[in-house]
């Protein structure tokens, strides 16, 4: 016998279709609706249940633009020392100009902000080699 809040038959109070025969549950034919508390609760973890996935869509969304903020710092970063070395590599050139290019999204503001400072110092260096002569 279930004991606490309601006893054992607040289950059968909550959810229509369920009804008590005899010391079993019965479900009716039918549609099922919920009604009363048990409505009002699955609305209530709908929504906790979409603010945790935005809060997850966030937090996939930062990941992915500190990778690639970091990818274009570390493709700078070879630039840098391919110029000082006297070689620089084509595919490598590619690379960073299409990390700078793509679409610059992040959740949080500030890291949007960095994301983009880094994307436009890249194009500003691709455009510094174009006008160089070199092809990018």
């Amino acid at each position: 016998m279930v004991q606490g809040i309601g006893g054992a038959g607040a289950v059968a109070m909550g959810v229509a279709g369920l009804r008590r025969s005899g010391g079993r549950f019965v479900i009716e034919e039918g549609p099922m609706r919920a009604r009363g508390p048990v409505a009002t609760m699955a609305l209530a973890g709908l929504g906790g249940l979409l603010a945790v996935q935005e809060a997850e869509f966030s937090a996939v969304r930062d990941r992915a633009a500190r990778m690639r903020a970091r990818r274009m710092v570390e493709g700078l970063g070879r630039l840098q020392r391919a110029l000082l070395g006297g070689q620089v590599d084509a595919a490598a050139l590619q690379e960073l100009a299409t990390l700078a290019a793509g679409p610059l999204d992040a959740a949080d503001p500030e890291l949007r902000a960095t994301l983009t400072a880094v994307a436009v110092r890249a194009r500003v260096e691709l455009a510094r080699l174009r006008v160089a002569g070199m092809q990018c």
